[in-house]
């Protein structure tokens, strides 16, 4: 049977924020107590051992499901930046659509929604499970998660209470983009409304259905029979302006990309709200000074109202060709991947984890000095020197890709090259969630 919506509309976030609170100060293995029901993050496969559970067994899972995945999903694009690296295309394929997946069941789980391999349900304002993809029989599996973690995303993309949540989740620079939106076109919620603006935010759902079919032909089809063209000087230059777009600015934002995002989604708003009617002499011409200073300062006027060039993973992320090739998905899961960390660092924030004072450090220096990103024993701290790595991995990587290689093996064999720091994405990750 299909989503049930109405189900999916009782979601609600309190009691998952509530369980979140336990990933502070510990590392992993501390987060549930021994004999949980969930311990693995994993939960029972059939309806009548999940319901003889205790609930908030059910509710921890959700919670810990929210930071794990948004860091994993950063983990699984590395790995396609790697494969792009390599020259492996159809890797980069198939690691770039889990990437996308997991930024996915990181941004349903913040919302209060868990889709553990076909037990499929959100937890209520009471503490209660809900399925929402009820078959004929309880004890049957419902919808597989690649099929409903898309459904989901696409229904509160269209129900105006579950869209405003969404909004008031995605915060630039501290501020939930429901009140930036709000100070430019006053009661501006409404379903199409919304709808085009989490487009925007660079969220095409259409497209990461289409994306599943790609990853299979990458996952199972001979590789041999199946050839995908890549050209070594655009990947390199796909890698450059990707690291561009993710340096830090702090407070886990991304100056470099949100700006671009911000002013997409405000065109789009444009459009609806001021149709017919000049950039100028809209909202965005006559309201821009009510907005935040922090925003005006990191996202002019004079930028909104200009026309930038597009950076290229914002062009690629919006490419409607078929079959997508792997830098259109992997634009797409990092722009995926930029919504859940955004996501994630709310939920947090509200279940009063601090991550600037270090309290997930716990964990993330384990992840720190397993992927050799910094010796044993020394902590990651507030991320920074993750960041200053890469500035100068990206520095050798520019000098290396002029003039550019005539293959992939004349790239690789200039030394130095900035190989394979630039290729470690998932920095991305710890920086966000400890500044």
């Amino acid at each position: 049977m299909p989503l049930q919506v109405a189900e999916l509309k009782k979601a609600s976030r309190a009691h998952v924020l509530g369980a979140l609170g336990a990933v502070r100060n510990r590392a992993p293995h501390e987060w549930l107590g021994a004999g949980h029901g969930a311990a693995s993050g994993e939960l029972p496969k059939k309806w009548p051992l999940l319901q003889a559970m205790p609930a908030q067994d059910a509710i921890d899972a959700v919670a810990m499901a929210i930071p794990t995945h948004c860091v994993d999903g950063w983990t699984f694009a590395a790995r396609a930046m790697g494969a792009l690296l390599a020259g492996d295309p159809h890797a980069c394929r198939h690691m770039a659509y889990y990437a996308q997946l997991r930024a996915s069941l990181c941004i349903l789980a913040n919302l209060g929604v868990g889709l553990f391999n076909g037990l499929n349900f959100v937890v209520d304002a009471t503490g209660q499970i809900v399925r929402i993809d009820p078959t004929a029989k309880k004890s049957d599996k419902g919808m597989g998660t690649h099929t409903i973690v898309w459904e989901a995303l696409e229904a509160w993309g269209q129900e105006p209470d579950l869209a405003g949540t969404f909004l008031d989740l995605l915060r630039i620079k501290h501020t939930p983009l429901r009140d930036l939106l709000e100070s430019l076109w006053p009661g501006f919620i409404g379903v199409t409304t919304v709808g085009k603006l989490i487009a925007a935010w660079g969220i095409d759902l259409k497209r990461g259905i289409e994306d599943h079919k790609f990853r299979n032909n990458s996952s199972y089809a001979p590789h041999a029979l199946n050839p995908i063209s890549m050209t070594t000087s655009s990947n390199l230059r796909f890698v450059g302006t990707s690291w561009q777009l993710f340096e830090p600015s702090g407070g886990s934002g991304f100056d470099n990309l949100d700006r671009h995002l911000l002013r997409k989604i405000f065109l789009a708003q444009h459009e609806i709200s001021d149709d017919g009617t000049a950039l100028e002499d809209g909202a965005l011409g006559t309201a821009y000074g009510s907005l935040p200073s922090a925003i005006r300062l990191f996202c002019p006027q004079s930028f909104v109202l200009s026309t930038p060039v597009t950076p290229e993973v914002l062009r690629n992320a919006y490419v409607k060709r078929s079959p997508a090739k792997p830098l259109h998905m992997l634009s797409r899961a990092l722009l995926l991947l930029r919504t859940a960390t955004a996501f994630t660092n709310t939920s947090l924030t509200a279940a009063g984890v601090d991550v600037a004072n270090g309290e997930l450090t716990a964990w993330l220096d384990e992840i720190a000095v397993s992927r050799g990103f910094c010796p044993a024993g020394q902590s990651i701290g507030d991320g920074s020197g993750l960041w200053d790595d890469i500035v100068l991995a990206i520095e050798d990587f520019d000098r290396s890709r002029k003039p550019a290689p005539a293959n992939l093996n004349d790239w690789k064999s200039r030394q130095p090259n900035g190989y394979p720091l630039v290729g470690e994405v998932e920095r991305i990750a710890l920086w966000s969630l400890s500044a």
